[in-house]
């Protein structure tokens, strides 16, 4: 993970972790659905973040 590039998630309890950019986080949802779909069919993702 590129530090200039990451971003920042924090919770209600006022913990944080670094997370990707959104276009990172979009490209890497859209390959992991792809490739599910593909291996399970009849799977469904129930959690993304």
């Amino acid at each position: 993970m590129d530090e200039e590039k990451r971003q920042i998630k924090r919770n209600k309890f006022g913990g944080f972790k670094y997370v990707y950019d959104a276009h990172t986080m979009k490209m890497m949802k859209r390959f992991f659905e792809a490739e599910i779909q593909q291996h399970f069919p009849n799977a469904k993702i129930l959690y993304w973040t």
